[in-house]
Protein backbone atom coordinates (compact mmCIF):
# COMPACT_ATOMS: atom_id res chain seq x y z
CA UNK A 1 0.00 0.00 0.00
CA UNK A 2 1.29 3.57 -0.69
CA UNK A 3 1.65 6.32 1.46
CA UNK A 4 -1.27 7.96 -0.31
CA UNK A 5 -3.73 5.22 0.68
CA UNK A 6 -2.51 4.78 4.32
CA UNK A 7 -2.74 8.44 5.07
CA UNK A 8 -6.50 8.30 3.25
CA UNK A 9 -6.71 6.24 6.13
CA UNK A 10 -5.72 8.65 9.20
CA UNK A 11 -2.73 10.40 10.43
CA UNK A 12 -2.87 8.68 13.38
CA UNK A 13 -1.79 5.20 11.42
CA UNK A 14 1.74 7.02 11.39
CA UNK A 15 4.37 8.08 13.86
CA UNK A 16 6.96 10.83 13.15
CA UNK A 17 10.29 10.84 14.61
CA UNK A 18 13.52 12.92 14.50
CA UNK A 19 15.86 10.39 13.92
CA UNK A 20 18.72 12.83 13.77
CA UNK A 21 19.51 16.65 13.59
CA UNK A 22 21.70 17.86 11.54
CA UNK A 23 23.78 20.71 12.24
CA UNK A 24 24.43 24.04 8.96
CA UNK A 25 27.59 25.16 10.03
CA UNK A 26 27.83 28.66 8.95
CA UNK A 27 32.01 28.28 8.73
CA UNK A 28 31.56 25.64 5.88
CA UNK A 29 30.55 26.60 2.45
CA UNK A 30 26.82 25.26 1.28
CA UNK A 31 27.98 22.53 -0.88
CA UNK A 32 30.07 21.26 2.55
CA UNK A 33 26.60 21.58 4.56
CA UNK A 34 24.63 20.05 1.85
CA UNK A 35 27.01 16.92 1.33
CA UNK A 36 27.10 16.28 5.10
CA UNK A 37 23.47 16.43 5.38
CA UNK A 38 23.05 14.02 2.33
CA UNK A 39 25.78 11.73 3.96
CA UNK A 40 23.23 11.32 7.14
CA UNK A 41 20.31 10.82 5.13
CA UNK A 42 22.19 8.25 3.00
CA UNK A 43 23.47 6.32 6.34
CA UNK A 44 19.34 6.66 7.90
CA UNK A 45 18.50 5.69 4.11
CA UNK A 46 20.92 2.98 4.41
CA UNK A 47 19.25 1.45 8.14
CA UNK A 48 15.76 1.60 6.03
CA UNK A 49 16.59 -0.35 3.42
CA UNK A 50 17.80 -3.18 5.51
CA UNK A 51 14.27 -3.22 7.18
CA UNK A 52 10.89 -5.18 5.35
CA UNK A 53 9.77 -3.24 2.20
CA UNK A 54 6.17 -3.21 4.10
CA UNK A 55 7.83 -0.94 7.05
CA UNK A 56 8.67 1.77 4.77
CA UNK A 57 7.41 4.44 2.48
CA UNK A 58 10.60 6.01 0.88
CA UNK A 59 11.36 4.33 -2.59
CA UNK A 60 14.30 5.87 -3.10
CA UNK A 61 17.62 4.23 -1.67
CA UNK A 62 19.96 7.45 -2.64
CA UNK A 63 19.65 10.30 -0.79
CA UNK A 64 19.31 13.63 -2.76
CA UNK A 65 17.92 11.06 -6.15
CA UNK A 66 14.86 9.57 -7.22
CA UNK A 67 17.50 7.07 -8.97
CA UNK A 68 16.65 3.50 -8.27
CA UNK A 69 12.92 4.41 -8.50
CA UNK A 70 10.34 2.39 -10.46
CA UNK A 71 7.73 4.34 -11.46
CA UNK A 72 4.47 2.33 -13.14
CA UNK A 73 3.50 3.48 -16.72
CA UNK A 74 -0.23 5.32 -15.48
CA UNK A 75 2.35 7.48 -12.67
CA UNK A 76 4.67 8.11 -15.85
CA UNK A 77 1.70 9.03 -17.69
CA UNK A 78 0.15 11.19 -14.53
CA UNK A 79 3.38 12.74 -14.06
CA UNK A 80 3.67 13.83 -17.89
CA UNK A 81 -0.47 15.39 -18.04
CA UNK A 82 0.51 17.26 -14.85
CA UNK A 83 3.22 18.96 -16.37
CA UNK A 84 1.47 20.21 -19.91
CA UNK A 85 0.12 23.49 -20.90
CA UNK A 86 -0.15 26.53 -17.96
CA UNK A 87 1.70 23.60 -15.54
CA UNK A 88 4.79 23.89 -16.95
CA UNK A 89 7.43 25.91 -15.33
CA UNK A 90 8.20 27.27 -18.62
CA UNK A 91 5.08 28.03 -19.83
CA UNK A 92 4.79 31.67 -18.79
CA UNK A 93 8.30 33.22 -19.96
CA UNK A 94 8.54 34.96 -22.59
CA UNK A 95 9.69 33.00 -25.90
CA UNK A 96 10.96 36.16 -27.55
Amino acid sequence: MHIYETLLMGIDNFMFIVVEFVEQLPELEAEVNKANLLAREQHWLNWLFNLPSEYRYNFAPLAGSCAGVTRSAETRSLMSKGKKGANNPFFWQNRG
